[in-house]
């Protein structure tokens, strides 16, 4: 392994004890991912700049777009904070 791969590692259990500990904390699923979206967006504008970020983005939307992400098994589901589908939420609501 790579210093790089411990390093993704890393974060990603340090990101899920996180998301776990907002959902204990009964914060739903949705602000969660509202607030960390733009929490990663400002981090990449300030390290790589607006027209970097914005390329990166519209990449990862053709990602999206091709369903790239639907099956990461990352464990978070989309809920209320207590596990309950919170549903008919509003993509707009993410920014």
């Amino acid at each position: 392994m790579t210093p790089e791969t411990d390093h993704r590692r890393a974060a990603a259990k340090l990101l899920t004890a996180a998301w776990e500990a907002a959902g204990e904390a009964e914060i739903p699923s949705t602000v969660m991912t509202a607030t960390a979206l733009s929490v990663v967006l400002a981090e990449m504008v300030r390290i790589y700049g607006d027209e970097t970020t914005s390329r990166t983005l519209s990449r990862l939307s053709e990602q999206v777009a091709k369903g790239a992400f639907n099956q990461q098994g990352h464990g978070h589901q989309h809920s209320d904070g207590n596990g309950k589908d919170s549903g008919g939420e509003d993509e707009d609501t993410l920014a």
